[in-house]
Formats: structure tokens, C-alpha cells, sequence
């Protein structure tokens, strides 16, 4: 299997786009983050729901996540509101978020030879260097891990075509899902 094989579009968004704005790709998307391009269309980094929220949430809450029970929805709008005016270029080097460098992977790697690069780069997506701008196609570590369990004799669990849209599975230790 190549990377050509487990291929997918993720939404790719500018980074002078405000973070709500952004979330609200992520969300619609499905996927657990989108990809921050510079001004050119080159993707610059990643950016995930939990890098949002944790810009969202004020630390005494994330601290102890109790004192949210305490809270109604009109906090979660206060929370949310400076989102809307700050751009993602301006979060970026902010400490509660960690953008991680998109690499590059050849169209031809193997599940190996990428699972080796997104670790390294501790970044949980590569672009494959065969896509342009228009068409941007990723891989990601999920793909990855996917297709490296079905590998072989025994298949680990289901079958997906793409593993950041299917719904979360919960398998027992006996292997079987619940």
C-alpha cells in the first residue's frame, strides 16, 4: 500500500482566517482539524478541534473540568467571542496551541515509510508532494494506523474507506465492538 492509496481532502484554510471561523470548517468537515496554509496555498500546519477548544476554555477550567458544571450557555459564548477577532496567524505561536510543520511525503511512500515520518514530525497529517495547489491531498496518521491493522492474516477490527469520517468505535479486549 502507497500513500496514494489512502489519499484524502482535508479542508485547507488560510491563516488569516479567524480561529471561529476555522472551527466552523472543522466542524462542518468532520475531520479532527484542518490545515493552515500560507498566503501562497503552502500548508503550514495543522490545527486541531482540541487546539480550538483549549483556546476557548480558560485555564482554571481546564485545570479542574468540575467547575464547568457550574456554568450556563451564556459562558460558553463569552469564552468563544474573542475567537472571532483573533486571525489563526495570530494563535499560531500562542503556547496553548501547537501547530505542528505539515511534511511531505513521497506518492509512492509506504505505510512505514510514512508512519515514520508523521511520528518524527510529530504532526498527525503529511501532504503528498504529487498534489498541487487546486487539490491538495493529505495522508494522515489514522489512514496509517488503519491500513498497517488490516495488513496480513488477521484484520484488526473494521473496515474503512476513510478513518477520519467513520464514528468512533469502542472494541473490547476480546476484540469484539461494543
Amino acid at each position: 500500500m502507497r500513500a496514494t492509496d489512502i489519499r484524502i481532502a482535508i479542508p485547507m484554510v488560510d491563516r488569516q482566517l479567524s480561529v471561529a471561523e476555522a472551527s466552523r470548517v472543522i466542524a462542518d468537515s468532520g475531520k479532527t482539524g484542518v490545515v493552515v496554509s500560507d498566503g501562497s496555498g503552502e500548508p503550514i500546519g495543522v490545527i486541531t478541534a482540541l487546539d480550538v477548544l483549549r483556546l476557548a476554555l480558560p485555564d482554571y477550567l481546564v485545570d479542574d473540568s468540575s467547575l464547568a458544571a457550574t456554568l450556563d450557555e451564556a459562558a460558553i459564548e463569552e469564552m468563544i467571542a474573542p475567537l472571532r477577532a483573533k486571525s489563526l496567524a495570530e494563535v499560531i505561536g500562542d503556547q496553548a496551541v501547537t501547530v505542528h510543520d505539515v511534511p511531505t511525503v513521497d506518492a509512492d511512500a509506504t505505510m512505514l515509510e510514512i508512519a515514520a515520518i508523521l511520528v518524527s514530525a510529530g504532526c498527525p497529517v503529511a501532504v503528498i508532494s504529487d498534489s498541487v495547489n487546486d487539490d491538495r491531498r493529505f495522508v494522515t496518521l489514522a489512514a496509517v494506523l488503519q491500513s498497517v491493522l488490516t495488513i496480513g492474516p488477521e484484520s484488526s477490527g473494521p473496515e474503512s474507506t476513510d478513518p477520519e469520517t467513520t464514528g468512533p468505535n469502542t472494541v473490547g479486549r476480546d476484540g469484539a465492538s461494543a
